[in-house]
C-alpha cells in the first residue's frame, strides 16, 4: 500500500512538472518580447528550462523504478507461485484433456505479460493521460470556448475507444489460443524428433510446423489493420481540434496571450499521437488482464488430496506382511465418465505371483 501511494505521489509530480515546464516557455517567450530593462538573461532561461526537464526526468525514472522493482516483482512473484503450486499437485485426469502446449503458453506467453508487458502497459497509460490532461488545461487556459467542441470530442472518443477496445480484446484472446497448437506440436516434435528422422517424415512435420505459424498469425494481421483504422479516426478528432484552436487564435489575437496560442499549437500537434497511444495502451492492458484470468484459472485447480491425511496415520511397522484386499474397488479415469473397474473384490496373499491381463485402458495400472 505504501509503495502504491508513493508510486500515486511520483505520477501527480510529474503532471506537476510537465505542467510548469510549459508555463516556464510561455514566460520565457513573454520576457523575450518585453521592451523592460530588467529582462532575464538567455542563459538563465536555458539553464532553468534545464532544471524542469530533468526534474520531469526523474520523476518518470522514479515512477518507472517504482512500478517494476517493487510492484510488479511482488505481483509477478505471487501469481508465479499461485500458479505452480496447484498445478505439481493437479490430478493426472487434467494432464490427460490438457496438452503440453497449453500449459508451455501458461508458462511463457502469459508470465511474459504478467511480468513485463502489463507493468509498463499501466506505467505508460498513467504518464500518457497526465500528458492528455495537461494538453487539454493549455487548451482551455488559452482559450475558454475550446471547451464547446470538447463536450462532443469527449463523446466522439468514449464511443471510438470502447468500439476499438472491444474488437481488439476478442482479436488478442484468438491471438492467445492460435499459439497453443504451436507450442503443442513443436514440444511433441521435439520429444518424437528421433523417430521422426528414423522414418524421414521431416518434411510432413516441417509443413505442420509451417501451417501452424501461418495460422497463428493471421490474428496479427487483423490487429495491425485494427491498429491502423485507429490512427486514421483519431488524426480526424486531433485535426479538429487544431482547426478550431487556430480559428480562436486568430478571433482573439487581441485578446489572449500569444505565448498560450504557441504552446497549445505544438502540443496539439502531439495529441494525435498521444490518443492514439491512450487507446493502443488501453487494449492491451485490457489484453494484458486476459493473461492473468488464464493464470488464475490454473491457480484455482482442484488439486489432489493431501501429502499427509492426519487421521489415517499408519504404524511405523507397516506393513507387516505383503497382503492386498481390494473390496469394492471402483475407478473411472476422471469425473463425468463410466467406471473402468466396477466392484472389485481381490485378495493376494504374501509371496504370491500375480499377473494382470488386459487391452488398454481396462484399468492394469490402476
Amino acid at each position: 500500500i505504501v509503495s502504491c501511494i508513493f508510486f500515486v505521489m511520483v505520477i501527480l509530480i510529474n503532471l506537476s512538472v510537465l505542467i510548469g515546464t510549459q508555463l516556464w516557455l510561455d514566460k520565457w517567450g513573454a520576457d523575450n518580447s518585453s521592451d523592460s530593462p530588467d529582462r532575464r538573461s538567455n542563459q538563465y532561461w536555458i539553464m532553468s528550462y534545464f532544471g524542469w526537464v530533468v526534474a520531469g526526468a526523474l520523476t518518470l525514472g522514479g515512477a518507472i523504478g517504482l512500478s517494476m522493482v517493487f510492484m510488479a516483482l511482488r505481483g509477478a512473484r505471487f501469481l508465479h507461485a499461485a500458479m505452480l503450486r496447484p498445478l505439481v499437485r493437479a490430478p493426472m485426469s487434467f494432464f490427460d484433456v490438457t496438452s503440453s502446449g497449453k500449459i508451455v503458453n501458461r508458462f511463457s506467453h502469459d508470465i511474459n505479460s504478467v511480468d513485463l508487458e502489463l507493468p509498463l502497459q499501466f506505467t505508460n497509460m498513467l504518464f500518457i493521460t497526465t500528458m492528455a490532461m495537461s494538453i487539454f488545461v493549455f487548451a482551455i487556459n488559452a482559450t475558454r470556448w475550446v471547451i464547446v467542441i470538447m463536450v462532443p470530442l469527449i463523446f466522439a472518443y468514449h464511443w471510438l475507444g470502447g468500439f476499438f477496445l472491444v474488437s481488439s480484446r476478442e482479436l488478442k484472446r484468438l491471438d492467445f489460443a492460435a499459439r497453443s497448437p504451436m507450442y503443442a506440436h513443436f514440444g511433441e516434435t521435439l520429444a518424437g524428433l528421433v523417430t521422426i528422422r528414423a522414418f524421414s517424415d521431416t518434411d510432413r512435420l516441417a509443413v505442420q510446423a509451417t501451417a501452424l505459424l501461418d495460422r497463428s498469425q493471421t490474428t496479427s494481421y487483423l490487429t495491425n489493420m485494427t491498429n491502423r483504422w485507429l490512427q486514421i479516426m483519431v488524426d480526424q478528432l486531433s485535426t479538429i481540434i487544431l482547426g478550431f484552436v487556430c480559428l480562436m487564435a486568430v478571433i482573439q489575437r487581441d485578446n489572449s496571450s500569444a505565448g498560450n496560442f504557441g504552446i497549445i499549437l505544438s502540443q496539439i500537434g502531439v495529441l494525435t499521437d498521444v490518443m492514439s497511444r491512450m487507446f493502443s495502451t488501453a487494449c492491451m492492458i485490457q489484453t494484458s488482464i486476459v493473461s492473468v484470468e488464464r493464470v488464475r484459472e490454473y491457480a484455482n485447480l482442484t488439486p489432489e488430496a493431501r501429502d499427509v491425511i492426519p487421521d489415517s496415520k499408519t504404524d511405523d511397522a507397516w506393513p507387516q506382511n505383503g497382503a492386498i484386499e481390494l473390496k469394492d474397488y471402483s475407478v473411472r479415469y476422471r469425473e463425468g465418465l463410466d467406471l473402468v473397474l466396477k466392484d472389485i473384490n481381490v485378495t493376494i496373499q504374501p509371496g504370491e505371483r500375480v499377473g494382470i491381463v488386459g487391452r488398454t485402458g481396462a484399468g492394469k495400472s490402476s
